[in-house]
């Protein structure tokens, strides 16, 4: 691969704020502070509400119907104590709710804040993926649940507990 394209993607993550480039220092991962991540999620629970908000009103059972599959998905792999997996597929659903929603620019900011979240959480334990918590981080099955059935108000209302599920 040629140095113009390599250069241009470095240039594109340091503008995103995912890498920081230091003349001659090199380039490394930029680290957030505690209040660019609380910032980052602020605007990612945004985005999510209205993906889900536009997958609750057009109330399309084969793509909810893919969502419940990653939940499941998620829920037997945090049994078998995969919880590296269980991560993966964490993000999966909510890409994938993305996905479905089929709105592009929400997703293209999507994939943007969620790697510099992504970059920012701890490794997953099995405590963040503990269904059974009263502020269990993954309540997957309730955001299907709530997207079923054609609410945009209570598809709102889900995501942002699950989210703000994180946090607590």
């Amino acid at each position: 691969m040629s140095v113009v394209p390599v250069f241009g993607a470095i240039k594109r993550l340091e503008q995103e704020g995912i890498l920081k480039v230091s003349p001659q220092r090199g380039i490394g991962l930029n680290k957030l502070s505690a209040g660019q991540v609380r910032q980052a999620n602020v605007v990612r629970e945004g985005l999510e509400v209205q993906a889900a908000r536009i997958l609750a009103r057009e109330n399309n059972a084969a793509k909810i119907d893919k969502l419940r599959q990653l939940a499941l998905r998620i829920r037997k792999l945090v049994q078998e104590g995969k919880l590296q997996d269980a991560g993966y597929m964490d993000y999966e659903f909510h890409r994938k709710l993305f996905e479905l929603a089929d709105c592009a620019i929400l997703e293209e900011r999507y994939n943007q804040i969620a790697t510099i979240c992504l970059l920012s959480m701890n490794a997953w334990d099995r405590d963040s993926f503990d269904e059974d918590t009263p502020n269990a981080p993954l309540r997957h099955m309730t955001v299907v649940e709530a997207l079923e059935k054609g609410d945009p108000e209570e598809a709102d209302r889900a995501i942002r507990k699950h989210i703000r599920s994180y946090a607590s």
